[in-house]
């Protein structure tokens, strides 16, 4: 049997620090155990689907670990590493050594739509696999000048620029097929980095993501009414996942953390997020990391795709562990006590502090309880004190600011609030009218207009929820 092994990953974010922690070895001992993982599960094509670095620029470490991976990559059984640029990423960073990556194996997707349809060869030089590698779209991408007269038609004029990119690269990607003399047969993947509509984040995630090892078709449970479904408007936004086209074996994608199925094309492939390889946040700390090892059978036809095509998850073990504690001060030594004992032999863990005690009182305790840290071996990150009733609200309480985006904000509020649907559509409008206004000023803050008065509203009705 000829079987074509793909391994699907995104969302390394490369540089990331989290609080005062470089994490230059959690980085290094992920990579070391990637390229293990791709000889012991003979990995033919290997795709990153964004988010490569966490910032545009960066740091000369990062580099060096990328750059270091794709060279010994380049030496072992992989045919080829396929990447595109996310929207922590600088295409022009990514695309600027692409003639040298090549002779390393190595695809970096480009910026138009000739530049994303990619024909992997076998080791005989016959086709493989057809990619079509289409990174981070940005509204300018994609979307007609001008702006829409309403949200609802800023959200289609999105989707279809999106669905207009992927119907392009995937002509040229059939083009360059046929004159390989690609069968029929051979796999088409498509890659994105985007939100899709539908797909769901934080918490709600949760009990979508994959049991490790398991199947696609078992592992991955439909989507709970009572989910929160991720609603991103203005520059951050959804597009419908028919925006991919059909006839897919498979979309791989990347921008969310937690791993998630959004798409099931009938009698094909799948549309998945992997999620996020190493925790990057303390909020991150239930999400079970993984990547996705997609299995496709050669011998079998693509309209075959049930007994063609098998999907698993494949946990990825966590250099230190990353959460959160609270409680009073002889609980959370305790904690301090019990991560330690967790964690031998791995890097030292982070900890998010939530400390149950008047804040004034707290104070006196806080270098006591770093001390303990210390001594047993633990990085405690923001210790924020707060009394135990506060402590049960949600975990929108201890995110932080650089964590959570206005969309993410606004969502919550309205989710606490018992709203009828046309109450709900309305309050949706002005706030992306609002957020609009406020993106495209710049950054310059204004209290005029729709957005004023959608800020007016939701305090309102915060204020009303609290009284009743």
């Amino acid at each position: 049997m000829r079987t074509l092994r793909i391994l699907h990953t995104a969302d390394w974010h490369l540089g990331k620090r989290l609080a005062d922690v470089e994490r230059t070895d959690d980085f290094r001992l992920f990579l070391d155990w990637l390229l293990d993982l791709v000889e012991a599960q003979a990995v033919d094509v290997l795709l990153i689907s964004g988010d490569v670095f966490d910032t545009t620029m960066p740091a000369t470490d990062a580099q060096r670990l990328y750059y270091e991976f794709l060279s010994r990559a380049a030496s072992s059984r992989l045919l080829k590493t396929v990447v595109t640029a996310g929207n922590h990423d600088s295409q022009r960073f990514l695309s600027a050594p692409k003639a040298l990556l090549g002779v390393m194996n190595c695809l970096i997707a480009g910026e138009a739509p000739e530049d994303e349809a990619f024909v992997i060869r076998d080791r005989s030089g016959e086709p493989l696999l057809g990619v079509a590698a289409v990174p981070y779209l940005r509204e300018g991408d994609v979307r007609a000048s001008g702006q829409s007269a309403s949200e609802a038609e800023r959200f289609e004029s999105w989707s279809a620029g999106v669905a207009k990119r992927y119907r392009a690269v995937r002509e040229i990607l059939e083009e360059r097929l046929a004159a390989a003399g690609a069968s029929e047969s051979v796999p088409r993947v498509a890659m994105g980095h985007l939100f899709v509509a539908g797909s769901r984040l934080g918490e709600a995630a949760l009990e979508s993501e994959a049991t490790a090892g398991a199947p696609a078709d078992a592992s991955l449970p439909a989507a709970d009414t009572s989910e929160r479904e991720s609603h991103y408007v203005g520059a951050l936004r959804n597009a419908s996942a028919d925006a991919f086209g059909a006839d897919w074996d498979y979309v791989a994608l990347g921008h969310i953390h937690a791993a998630q199925t959004v798409k099931r094309y009938a009698g094909l492939g799948e549309a998945r997020y992997c999620g996020a390889p190493l925790a990057l946040a303390f909020k991150n700390e239930r999400y079970a990391h993984q990547m996705l090892l997609v299995e496709i059978d050669l011998d079998k036809p693509r309209t075959a795709h049930a007994a063609r095509t098998r999907i698993v998850s494949v946990p990825v073990p966590q250099p230190r562990r990353v959460g959160r504690i609270r409680g009073n001060y002889d609980e959370l030594l305790a904690a301090i006590e019990a991560a330690a004992a967790r964690s031998a032999g791995e890097l030292p863990p982070v900890l998010e502090v939530a400390f149950e005690l008047d804040p004034v009182e707290a104070r006196a305790l806080i270098e006591p309880l770093r001390a303990a840290a210390d001594k047993a071996g633990v990085v405690l990150g923001p210790i924020r004190a707060t009394r135990a009733a506060e402590a049960e609200r949600s975990e929108a309480a201890l995110m932080r600011l650089e964590d959570i985006t206005p969309e993410e904000v606004f969502e919550d509020v309205l989710g606490r609030l018992e709203l009828d649907e046309a109450k709900t559509k309305s309050l949706k409008a002005s706030f992306a009218a609002a957020l609009a206004e406020a993106r495209d000023a710049l950054g310059v803050r204004r209290e005029t207009g729709r957005g004023a008065e959608a800020l007016a509203e939701i305090k309102r009705l915060c204020e009303k929820n609290e009284a009743e």
